[in-house]
């Protein structure tokens, strides 16, 4: 597989463009390019790196200066925020957890635990009175099919009973 590269000046990409693009696989870009450099070697100097800014961004000092100020700003917070993380923890829970009491007593709500408590309360009354239908439903639709077969006249015998209720303990 060949992949074409649009090579830039010295084979990399620079802040300048040379319109004299050269087209090279990259095989040949790997076998040709010069050595890696280094992460020091990367490292451009403020110096450099703020007449940079300046010229081909028109960016002025004063700028630089608060974006340096917020970088560091930003960074002590970091730090702070590593370093406090062990103190802080148990304070932060306890005060989320007042917080939510307070919440919860002006807005006259119940806890998320309480909550759930009942849910599940209702969900097996509900269960019941589900099981409970259908049992009132079975012995209605076998009562329904006793009348309409012919009448005994003994009445039923234990073997029945206990053959009828050992059918709706399932439930």
């Amino acid at each position: 597989m060949l992949i074409l590269l649009f090579v830039f000046f010295i084979y990399s990409i620079s802040w300048e463009f040379d319109p004299e693009t050269k087209i090279i696989s990259v095989d040949e870009y790997e076998d040709t390019r010069p050595p890696r450099r280094t992460h020091f070697e990367m490292i451009l100097p403020r110096d450099l790196r703020q007449s940079m800014l300046r010229k081909e961004w028109d960016i002025t000092q004063l700028q630089i200066a608060a974006a340096v100020r917020a970088n560091i700003k930003a960074k002590n917070q970091r730090r702070s925020t590593v370093n406090n993380i062990g103190k802080a923890t148990k304070i932060e829970e306890m005060m989320e957890k007042a917080g939510k009491k307070v919440r919860r007593g002006f807005l006259l709500k119940k806890s998320t635990t309480k909550e759930m408590e009942e849910l599940e309360q209702k969900m097996q009354e509900a269960d019941i009175a589900r099981k409970q239908e259908q049992l009132d439903s079975q012995m209605a639709d076998e009562y329904s099919e006793e009348e309409s077969e012919p009448h005994m006249d003994q009445p039923y015998s234990n073997v029945d009973a206990l053959s009828f209720s050992s059918k709706n303990e399932e439930f």
